[in-house]
């Protein structure tokens, strides 16, 4: 029963430390809400951003490796915790489809510019 308990816990403290994570990373991008961080793009580009107010035996990744006692560790933390972007981040998806239509903003201008009939 106890280790239901604890894993009940486990369940709980991760979502916190997800929602926290999700907190700071908004507010690094400048907006006033939670924004699901991009785990598996800042694994793939660890300098595109900075955490800092981790306890020091804790680097920053998903919550979901970490386990209860670093859990725990990290939202006794919660106010020291800060995220910076170093550099934006896109999916590589977004980034392809930006680079397919490369004159795409002028015809848009150019549809908001009177045509002189």
């Amino acid at each position: 029963e106890d280790d239901a308990n604890r894993l009940g816990e486990k369940v709980i403290l991760r979502e916190q430390v997800k929602e926290l994570f999700n907190e700071k990373y908004g507010e690094a991008l400048g907006l006033n809400r939670p924004v699901l961080v991009p785990y598996k793009l800042i694994r793939d580009s660890p300098d595109a951003v900075e955490v800092t107010g981790l306890p020091d035996d804790i680097p920053f990744r998903n919550p979901n490796t970490y386990d209860i006692h670093r859990l725990e560790k990290i939202l006794k933390a919660r106010e020291h915790v800060r995220m910076v972007i170093i550099n934006q981040l896109q999916p590589f998806a977004e980034v392809s489809n930006d680079a397919k239509v490369p004159g795409e903003s002028e015809a848009e201008e150019a549809t908001l510019l009177p045509r002189g009939d």
